[in-house]
């Protein structure tokens, strides 16, 4: 029962990039809550490892400064770390993002690597609500683990109303869901900046993988598309509204 609210955390340098440095980072816990954090200047924003039953409201992650030393710069807004070993949960289970929004206020950053929302490896009962994200690189990114013995690895995560806008690359990027996986994507809006990619873009995934609807507005990225299907099976598309591309709904 920890329970964080009303808190601001930053940083009076600007981030080393071989620290790989946290704002927040929620482990092993059962039953966390955390409303209107703010995190800024980390390389994670926030981090979730091995967490059963966490819920985050209205929460805030942003970047603005470069990071110093060696190594490549990156930014995850949340990264969902599903490394964790939490048995059939994967590595975290029940996790609710409600309200969350992650904003890269750094060029170079933006045309980089930084991601609003970030899940690999493991992951069950997954849930965003509304997640928001202005100029990242890719908006949201589940990286699931291909694997087709593990049954409950990549089960049950569901994205609703995201609102991805002035991405560079991906508004929401999906890969490597195992064979019993399930991702599903519900309404939402997708802006892409000038240079972006896919508004989705889904890959090497076997799962099911789910877009009911959502309002994909392509003006000003003439050089992107709608939604990318790159060796799928198992996927469905139900009446997205896609409106004014200059090459391939």
């Amino acid at each position: 029962q920890n329970a964080v609210r009303n808190l601001y955390v930053a940083r009076t340098i600007a981030p080393v990039i071989s620290s790989v440095c946290r704002g927040v980072r929620v482990r092993y816990t059962l039953f966390a809550q955390l409303e209107n954090v703010k995190t800024t200047e980390s390389i994670y924003g926030f981090e979730f490892f091995g967490t059963i039953y966490t819920i985050l409201e209205k929460c805030q992650s942003n970047r603005v400064s470069n990071g110093t030393g060696a190594g490549t710069d990156l930014w995850y807004g949340y990264y969902i770390n599903g490394s964790a070993d939490v048995g059939l949960a994967g590595g975290n289970a029940s996790l609710y993002l409600n309200y969350c929004t992650a904003g890269c206020n750094n060029a170079t950053l933006s045309a980089g690597i930084s991601i609003g929302f970030y899940a690999d490896f493991a992951f069950t009962d997954v849930f965003m609500e509304s997640p928001e994200t202005v100029t990242c690189a890719t908006s949201i990114s589940v990286i699931g683990n291909a694997s087709p013995s593990l049954y409950a690895s990549n089960t049950d995560f569901m994205i609703k109303n995201p609102i991805s806008d002035q991405f560079n690359e991906f508004g929401i990027y999906i890969r490597d869901v195992n064979d019993f996986g399930s991702i599903s994507i519900t309404g939402g809006y997708y802006g892409p900046a000038a240079g972006a990619t896919s508004c989705v873009f889904i890959q090497d995934s076997n799962g099911s993988v789910r877009i009911d609807g959502g309002q994909f507005v392509m003006v000003g990225a003439p050089g992107c598309f709608g939604i990318t299907l790159d060796t799928v099976s198992n996927a469905i598309i139900d009446k997205p509204q896609i409106l004014e591309s200059s090459t391939f709904g």
